[in-house]
């Protein structure tokens, strides 16, 4: 009588597949995103500088700036093909208060040059050109429970796509915007979460990444109005902006 002899499991998965088990001391294949490595490689590897750099009316003054390795610069440079684009989400987080008089009128900018995104002298060292692809925002409640709440007055929401940093004059003027919503500035546990996509846009040079006229880059901000939410200079709302941008390099 003739035995078959089994010489091994064949029901394993090839390996390299995210759904791959692979065989007892044979590691699995794992895939990590070039650009986000990239970016971590040279946050690592930051040291914070004052540079005097040219103000108003031929002014300086001393900014704090990000300095790179030049070789590491160049070696993930080198990782990215010219005129290939390439994807990243940013983000950042930021508090909220009213005016002295008790109005909440904001403006949060989209534009790294204005706004502080961790990843972006990274970036901006790694790519020469740049442009927002879309934007979303989640706003919270974080003094629900003050007594001084005005409960009628809903606030006013939405992305100003030719806006740069100047807040709104109203909450008219950020209603009449497209795609306005509002929120209750009295629930304690929903987020207002808000999108908004970005079409046609021209590239940016990351040096200066944005444009008003055309529109390029990622100028924008999102726009928040109420008139008279309540107590003066509290804080009442906290954000977390998330922006993605596609970026490329020169040929």
């Amino acid at each position: 009588m003739r035995v078959k002899k089994f010489s091994g499991d064949k029901t394993s998965k090839k390996l390299g597949s995210r759904e791959s088990k692979s065989s007892p001391g044979v590691p699995r294949t794992v895939w990590v995103d070039p650009l986000s490595s990239a970016v971590s490689g040279l946050l690592n590897n930051e040291t914070k500088v004052m540079r005097e750099v040219k103000a108003n009316e031929g002014t300086e003054r001393l900014v704090l700036s990000s300095v790179y390795p030049k070789e590491l610069v160049a070696a993930f440079r080198g990782m990215f093909s010219a005129n290939k684009e390439y994807s990243f989400e940013m983000r950042f987080v930021t508090a909220s208060s009213t005016t002295a008089g008790g109005a909440l009128l904001i403006a949060i900018p989209l534009s790294p040059s204005v706004s502080s995104y961790a990843e972006w002298s990274a970036l901006a060292a790694l790519f020469d050109e740049v442009k927002a692809v879309e934007t979303v925002i989640s706003v919270n409640n974080v003094n629900a429970g003050n007594g001084n709440v005005v409960f009628e007055m809903p606030c006013a929401i939405a992305c100003d796509h030719v806006n740069l940093s100047s807040t709104p004059a109203s909450t008219l003027a950020v209603i009449r915007l497209a795609g306005s919503t509002t929120f209750s500035t009295i629930m304690r546990t929903t987020a207002k979460i808000c999108k908004a996509k970005f079409t046609d846009r021209l590239w940016c040079i990351t040096g200066t990444p944005y444009s008003q006229s055309p529109l390029g880059g990622c100028i924008g901000s999102w726009s928040i109005g109420n008139m008279s939410i309540g107590a003066g200079t509290t804080a009442y709302i906290s954000s977390i902006t998330r922006l993605k941008v596609k970026l490329r390099c020169r040929a």
